[in-house]
């Protein structure tokens, strides 16, 4: 169960990763995508690459690392819904006359907490793709 404390820091952790990408160029797509298959933290653009985040939030060191409790079956889930959005995107692409992005990949960022101030971000690009 998500307590309103954990809740609060995930939103904070998304903005964070938000204005990241943002600051790196990124084109914020869609936040918070919900689909029948589960939800997509952010969908940015970078250049013609449609990029699907997942956002790991952590205010302590004692869970593990934020990268590494993105496992098979959260990825299976994420994949599931990034396919999910694509046929959306397509089938809108074919109504309207849209042009439809060609390349696509999962980024991870995870944004700690673990001091005052700004946090720490680390930006995993194509996390999924990584040995």
């Amino acid at each position: 169960m998500v307590t309103r404390r954990r809740k609060a820091l995930g939103e904070k952790g998304e903005l964070a990763a938000m204005n990241f990408l943002a600051g790196q160029g990124y084109r914020i797509v869609e936040r918070n995508w919900r689909g029948r298959r589960g939800e997509l933290d952010i969908i940015a653009s970078d250049g013609g690459c449609l990029v699907f985040v997942e956002v790991r939030t952590r205010a302590s060191p004692g869970f593990g690392e934020a990268c590494e409790s993105v496992g098979p079956q959260k990825r299976r889930r994420l994949i599931a819904c990034a396919v999910e959005y694509i046929i959306m995107i397509l089938d809108e692409g074919r109504r309207t006359g849209n042009g439809i992005p060609r390349e696509y990949r999962f980024d991870v960022i995870t944004v700690f907490y673990f001091s005052p101030g700004e946090p720490e971000i680390v930006h995993y690009k194509d996390a999924f793709g990584r040995k």
